[in-house]
């Protein structure tokens, strides 16, 4: 899964504190987990916590699972500069279930400072250090 996480600028709020814009990117999915079919739908979830507390959730509209699932969606979330140290981006694909059936995790991927995995943490440093670029990298789901 593509997962592109930049800072491309700074927005002035009222009070004169810079707060920094989050842009997280998403493309596409190659073969998502389990079979492909006429009636499973998934959605991405983005998840952003700030010292381990829940911030903001949101979603992708619900596409067709298929071997390449394509969402191609940005979301803008601003975040205190001074917060940018501890800030996690946890990504989960879900599977919708039929009716009221609760969702499917099908996989997921964390970026951000306090992240166990060594790609998630290295992403996050990455755009820390390259704040006014792109920093594009592909992450692997897992359970």
């Amino acid at each position: 899964m593509g997962v592109e996480v930049t800072q491309p600028h700074t927005v002035i709020v009222p009070p004169g504190e810079a707060r920094p814009r989050l842009c997280i990117r998403l493309f596409l999915i190659h073969e998502p987990v389990g079979p492909a079919g006429e009636g499973p739908i998934v959605y991405a979830k983005v998840t952003l916590y700030v010292r381990r507390k829940l911030v903001r959730t949101k979603k992708t509209p619900t596409v067709l699972k298929k071997p390449e699932v394509e969402f191609n969606r940005s979301f803008d979330i601003h975040v205190p500069h001074h917060a940018l140290g501890e800030v996690d981006l946890l990504v989960t694909l879900c599977e919708k279930g039929p009716g009221l059936a609760p969702r499917k995790i099908l996989g997921r991927t964390q970026v951000g400072a306090n992240c166990l995995c060594d790609q998630g943490l290295q992403h996050w440093q990455d755009m820390l250090l390259s704040p006014k670029s792109t920093c594009a990298q592909w992450h692997m789901l897992c359970d």
